[in-house]
């Protein structure tokens, strides 16, 4: 799987972390389900908030949480990835 781009929906990417197991979960939709390989964690210019996207392996954001920091939109991905450790890389 190659980097993100710069930009996820809008937002910068900061930091982000793709699954060495093949994918952390599946998340039903519409049509078949999406496989999340990858998270990052991004910043639109101008808020103060930060956003952890789960991606699929083509770097579609799949879900969004809000997070007040970096640090806390880390701890958050690392409690929904069944378990892999996370080696976040910066952009």
């Amino acid at each position: 799987m190659t980097a993100p781009p710069t930009q996820l929906d809008g937002a910068d990417v900061l930091h982000y972390v793709v699954s060495e197991r093949g994918g952390y979960y599946d998340i039903e939709g519409a049509g078949l389900p999406a496989r999340v390989m990858a998270k990052a964690i991004c910043q639109y210019k101008g808020s103060a908030l930060f956003y952890l996207f789960s991606c699929t392996s083509d770097w579609d954001v799949v879900g969004d949480v809000d997070c007040e920091s970096i640090d806390a939109a880390m701890r958050f991905a690392a409690q929904n990835t069944n378990g892999e450790t996370l080696n976040w890389l910066s952009k």
